[in-house]
């Protein structure tokens, strides 16, 4: 009965002691998924920027123009918080980065982990916004509707 007992032991705990894994494997696979998330969320925010500090939304400047207008004009664009929450994951990725070719595997995976949840953050915030705006669009478009079919019943 004793060695049937070791012998359960000893087979549910083989599973687990193989079951590990380096940390510098975990660290190259959080480095190759942060890269695929950082290259597919750029263009996103860059349309999206967010709200620039001391003005409204930075799709429409305050005198009316817009940020093509100011390009063509040799203004600098002013990045919005989503373009500098996206700034920062990318210097926390390149942080990572260093240590990860510094062979500091554990330092590196941290900050890939870092990077990984600032970058949740970030895509919540986006999809949070994308909601909000597909309602707005969806109401205009009912109320149009409406307006419409009235006009055309007198």
């Amino acid at each position: 009965m004793k060695r049937l007992i070791l012998i359960l032991i000893a087979i549910s705990i083989f599973p687990v002691s193989v079951s590990g894994e380096a940390v510098s494997s975990k660290a190259y696979k959080k480095r190759v998924e942060l890269l695929v998330y950082l290259r597919a969320i750029e263009p996103i925010v860059r349309n999206y920027k967010g709200e620039v500090p001391g003005g409204g939304q930075s799709q429409q400047n305050p005198g009316g123009t817009t940020a093509a207008n100011n390009q063509q004009a040799g203004v600098p664009e002013q990045d919005g918080d989503r373009v500098k929450k996206y700034k920062e994951l990318k210097r926390l990725y390149q942080e990572g980065l260093q240590y990860f070719f510094e062979n500091n595997h554990v330092n590196a995976y941290r900050r890939f982990l870092e990077a990984q949840l600032g970058t949740e953050m970030l895509l919540e915030e986006l999809s949070q916004y994308y909601v909000e705006r597909t309602e707005e669009i969806l109401k205009a478009a009912i109320e149009k509707r409406i307006r419409t079919i009235r006009k055309t019943e007198i």
